[in-house]
């Protein structure tokens, strides 16, 4: 690259120049490509396009979100190829992106809102290749009675499968990051799920994740009667004295969707706000 741009740590920039993971992550990616039958790509954040150099010969359709309007010159290069959407990612609207495989060297700082709102667009983007810290992609891939199994496991893995690609190190990366980094590849399943509602038992039941729900849904219980509560847990085959750990994910989709069915879900979000 003849650009040299510095990368801002507000941002949460890092940017990734081992070529060696560059062309694993390709490989990957078109093997997705090979699969899905998907020709065409987006790519969150692109940067100095180290990526994008390796991607856009692969794709009919090439679409990336970008920020940092420094880029510019490094993106524009590939016009008419490619087709950039500056702002925001998270006030972006993605579906002016072609229906895809999603990309991205996920920026630390955001990492997690990406990726949650990559769930409500999972439809049109249902592959998805992430590069997140080593931690993140931990917790994305978590099975229940693990530390690193919470809210984030339950909610990813509600509408996707999630598979390691590869582990990368802080020298990978310019400038080197403090932790190790992962890229892990999500499929969408066929499963519909209410993101809305999930999301709302989860914030309960994790609140103490140490305790046994019975402490953990005190304030759940209060919008909800405890009877109704306690008839959830028992027909996905939990109970109050489990912890929040021991559920599985279908546990917490069924849960949820037994809660919704009492018809005063939308009323306890009015007594939460």
């Amino acid at each position: 690259m003849t650009v040299k741009i510095k990368a801002l740590k507000r941002w949460g920039q890092h940017f990734l120049k081992n070529s060696e993971m560059l062309v694993t992550i390709t490989k990957r990616i078109e093997e997705i490509q090979s699969r899905s039958k998907l020709n065409a790509i987006t790519e969150i954040g692109p940067g100095l396009g180290a990526l994008t150099d390796y991607l856009h010969p692969l794709f009919s359709q090439y679409c990336v979100m970008e920020k940092d309007q420094r880029f510019s010159q490094t993106l524009e290069r590939y016009i008419p190829a490619l087709h950039i959407l500056w702002g925001d990612t998270l006030k972006q609207e993605w579906y002016e992106c072609p229906k895809g495989i999603l990309v991205g060297n996920l920026p630390y700082n955001i990492s997690l809102p990406i990726m949650l709102r990559w769930l409500r667009y999972s439809e049109h983007f249902p592959e998805a290749v992430f590069m997140v810290q080593k931690e993140v992609g931990a917790r994305v891939m978590a099975v229940p009675f693990t530390k690193a199994y919470g809210r984030l496991s339950v909610m990813m893995q509600s509408v996707a499968q999630s598979q390691l690609v590869l582990e990368l190190g802080p020298e990978c990366f310019v400038p080197s990051p403090k932790v190790w980094s992962y890229v892990i590849h999500l499929r969408r399943n066929t499963r519909k799920v209410d993101f809305d509602i999930l999301e709302f038992v989860l914030k309960h039941c994790f609140s103490q994740r140490r305790k046994i729900l019975k402490n953990s849904l005190i304030n759940f219980t209060k919008i909800f009667p405890e009877q109704l509560v306690k008839d959830g847990l028992t027909s996905v085959g939990a109970s109050m004295q489990d912890r929040p750990e021991a559920l599985t994910t279908d546990q917490y989709i069924k849960f949820s969707e037994y809660i919704k069915k009492s018809g005063s879900f939308f009323e306890s979000q009015a007594k939460e706000n």
